[in-house]
C-alpha cells in the first residue's frame, strides 16, 4: 500500500503502478483525490487506461519520466 503523498506526487507523471494482486501498468496519472475529497475516504489517482485506483489496491508506483 502506498501513501496519499507518494500518490500525490505521481499526478499528471508517467507511472508504474503495481496493484496488490501483480498486474503492472505504465500510464500517465491524470487525477488525484485525496482521503478528505474521497466518499470512500481513501486516497484515490487516476490513470490514462480510464481506471482509478485506491491507495490499498496499489502495492507500488514509481514515477518515470
Amino acid at each position: 500500500m502506498v501513501d496519499s503523498l507518494t500518490l500525490y506526487n505521481a499526478q499528471f507523471h508517467k507511472v508504474k503502478l503495481t496493484e496488490t494482486n501483480g498486474a503492472v501498468h505504465i500510464e500517465t496519472a491524470i487525477l488525484y483525490e485525496s482521503e478528505d475529497d474521497s466518499d470512500e475516504g481513501v486516497a484515490t489517482i487516476g490513470l490514462t487506461n480510464g481506471y482509478y485506483y485506491r491507495t490499498d489496491e496499489i502495492s507500488s508506483i514509481e514515477i518515470l519520466d
